[in-house]
């Protein structure tokens, strides 16, 4: 008999490409409103660049997009600054479990299973 259940974090509770996907776009948008010399499909191409070589959970995405274009420095540090901003703002409006999470995690609490999370992210991320 099972006596606990453990769920990875990213991908299977929480719809973390979604996420990655959404913020990316509000990232790019707010990059080039901000003079980024680039068009936002362009831009959001290059987030993900970055991603898949640096990792998805990559500190400095967005300094990396913006380095490339040896920018004027006040120029680049409000062109990153603009995508962080909207990366975090857009983040909070669309990092949400998969619809059925909640209730399957309640059933099994109440069938008297102990559930953990187990994850490769970072774990102040992860928090």
């Amino acid at each position: 008999m099972f006596k606990a259940v453990l769920f990875d974090l990213d991908n299977t509770l929480l719809d973390f490409l979604t996420f990655k996907k959404e913020t990316a776009k509000a990232a790019a948008k707010a990059m080039v409103k901000q003079g980024f010399p680039e068009e936002e499909i362009k831009v959001y191409g290059k987030i993900f660049s970055v991603y898949d070589v640096k990792g998805i959970e990559y500190q400095k995405t967005f300094y990396e997009v913006v380095k490339q274009y040896n920018l004027e420095v006040n120029l680049a540090e409000k062109i990153q600054q603009a995508g962080i901003l909207a990366y975090l703002q857009r983040k909070s409006e669309v990092l949400r479990s998969y619809p059925m999470v909640k209730p399957t995690l309640k059933k099994l609490r109440e069938i008297g299973l102990k559930l953990g999370i187990i994850s490769d992210a970072p774990r102040n991320k992860a928090w």
